[in-house]
């Protein structure tokens, strides 16, 4: 049986109508297979709209650590513009402290009444007392060194109270919270 190609194939070449032919099919064939994939990912990732919370009411509520300490208020809320996911959010913790991004991998849940975190991070350790191993107090933290941007602490800083200043590798460090108690006693 002989096909007639259509006046807008290329210069009337039946190769060319049957491999445009073959191009359009693999096409649809191909955009019908992501809309079936896009609406199965759909259908299964969505809940039921009762059980959403609106971003504009997540704004200016309070985000907790792990522990439930409050660390400030959510800033802001940023998502992924293809995958409509929570990639993180903007941390507002106060007049005079920086505002810090938070990664999603550290946020537990959301809620209308904020936001609570699997984590407590180690910026927060600013200002707590540390302790040696035999309960011996040696000073408050001053400054915590951390892994670029991530909550895996490096080192701490502690102030003795005039005497110098003595740097703190995390590996010696057994138990870190609302103080900080070191595994050895001190000094080592």
């Amino acid at each position: 049986m002989w096909i007639k190609p259509p006046s807008n194939a290329a210069n009337g070449n039946i190769f060319d109508f049957f491999l445009f032919q073959a191009r359009d099919k693999i096409k649809y064939e191909g955009v019908k297979k992501m809309e079936t994939m896009n609406m199965q990912s759909l259908k299964h990732n969505t809940l039921p709209f009762r059980d959403t919370i609106e971003i504009s009411d997540v704004i200016g509520k309070k985000v907790l650590t792990s522990d439930g300490e409050k660390l400030g208020k959510v800033k802001s809320v940023h998502m992924h513009p293809r995958d409509l996911t929570v990639e993180g959010i903007v941390l507002d913790p106060g007049f005079f402290d920086a505002n810090q991004f938070i990664g999603a991998g550290y946020i537990n849940s959301i809620t209308d009444e904020g936001i609570v975190l699997s984590i407590h991070p180690v910026t927060e350790y600013v200002g707590v007392k540390v302790f040696d191993y035999t309960g011996k107090e040696i000073g408050k933290v001053r400054e915590v060194n951390r892994s670029k941007q991530t909550n895996t602490l490096l080192s701490i800083l502690v102030d003795r109270n005039g005497q110098e200043d003595i740097l703190i590798r995390a590996d010696y460090i057994a138990t870190a919270g609302k103080n900080i108690v070191l595994r050895e006693p001190y000094p080592f």
